[in-house]
């Protein structure tokens, strides 16, 4: 699932402009206030508990 776009847009990782994290729906593997932007296409109908999903990645 995330080969594809890491491959893909190797130019902008390799920058430090872009990363992909595979997350399966649990607690977010990332620090508090580590990202500017969250990206999710086509996949909220997949999650459990989505008002939790989107708490869980919700800037302060």
């Amino acid at each position: 699932m995330v080969e594809a776009p890491n491959r893909f847009n190797a130019p902008f990782i390799g920058a430090g402009l872009a990363s992909y994290v595979l997350y399966d729906g649990g607690r977010l593997p990332l620090a508090d206030a580590s990202f500017d932007r969250v990206l999710s296409v086509n996949t909220v109908y997949f999650w459990r508990d989505p008002a939790l999903m989107l708490t869980g990645i919700r800037t302060g």
